[in-house]
This record gives structure tokens, sequence and C-alpha cells, in this order.
């Protein structure tokens, strides 16, 4: 008699033990959906919204220049001044920077000095970061 009691408390506790674990297995599982759902609606916007902010070659004016990782302040901002424009300031990146030329073909120079991409500085809007909506269109002003 004592040992079917033993036997039926360790299958008890066996059966505690498992739904347990299955619980803690359905937590995780519920966790990683929702961090896939999160990354799904947000990535998905703020990914339309940076191609949407990127420059054509010859585009001018203040821009958010990317440069490669491992890139040297000194280096990057030699690629500027090459470029023939200006340094404005740094962002909360260290190789993201806004930079000015009013010179026509300002990003195709700033790519050619190895600027990974250069986008619309209605990027840094916080509803673009966000991805709560594409950066509104930068305003054209003809050449003369």
């Amino acid at each position: 008699m004592k040992t079917v009691q033993a036997a039926a408390s360790l299958v008890t506790r066996v059966n505690v033990a498992r739904a347990s674990r299955n619980r803690r297995v359905s937590n995780a599982k519920l966790a990683l959906v929702w961090v896939l759902l999160l990354l799904v609606t947000w990535v998905t916007p703020v990914g339309v919204g940076l191609r949407k902010a990127v420059l054509a070659d010859g585009e001018t004016g203040t821009v958010v220049v990317l440069f490669p990782a491992g890139s040297t302040t000194s280096k990057n901002f030699e690629r500027i001044v090459e470029a023939q424009g200006a340094f404005v300031r740094h962002t909360w990146l260290d190789q993201a920077w806004i930079a000015s030329s009013y010179d026509p073909g300002f990003v195709g120079r700033l790519k050619d000095q190895g600027a990974l991409a250069v986008f619309d500085t209605a990027l840094l809007d916080p509803a673009s970061l966000l991805g709560c909506g594409p950066p509104p269109r930068r305003q054209v002003i003809p050449s003369d």
C-alpha cells in the first residue's frame, strides 16, 4: 500500500513539474510571438521611411550622412570637407553626421568619399524614427 501511495505521489509531482514547465514554455512562446509581432509592425514602416528618405546623388542641402562603422571622427570630417560640404553636427549615432552644402551633386560626392548612405534630415523627425509615418518630402529649390 505504501509503495502504491509513493508511486502515486511521485506521478503527481512529475505531472505538476511538467505542467509548470509547459506553462513556462507557453509563456516563452507567447513572449516570442509578441516580440516578432512588434518587429514586423515596426520594422516595416521604418524600412519604408528609410527608403523614402534616401537622397539621389544630385541633391544638395542639409543631409544626414551615414559613414562606415569604425571610421574615425577625423576621417569622417575629412570626407565631408572633401565633398565640398560643411559639418553641421553629430547625431546620437556615432557614424551618422549632419552635413550641408548647396553645391549641386553634394550627395554624390559624399558617396564617392565613402558614405554608406545619405538621407533627408526629415529622417530624424520623431514620427519618422518611430515608424509612425514616412518622412516629409524635402522642398526642391530649382537652381539657376
